[in-house]
């Protein structure tokens, strides 16, 4: 019997990709940042402290079936 692949998940491993470059930025700009994991928040959601608060951030990527937005026509 074949063994089944697990079919890898694009729009995740794009999500990952993206935070990471944006955490390291964040980290280079003198912010302290987290896995949202920590908090009980989803996969990929980056949680940034500033001297007043933290600011969540979470990537969201089009609905299934989609994969590029289109801009709106005026």
């Amino acid at each position: 019997m074949a063994k089944k692949v697990k079919a890898v998940d694009v729009k995740m491993v794009a999500k990952m990709d993206v935070m990471a470059v944006v955490a390291q930025a964040l980290e280079d700009a003198g912010y302290a940042v987290a896995d949202g994991k920590a908090f009980g928040m989803t996969a990929g959601t980056l949680v940034v402290s500033t001297d007043v608060t933290d600011i969540q951030l979470k990537p969201i990527t089009p609905k299934t079936g989609i994969v590029r937005y289109e801009l709106e026509v005026e």
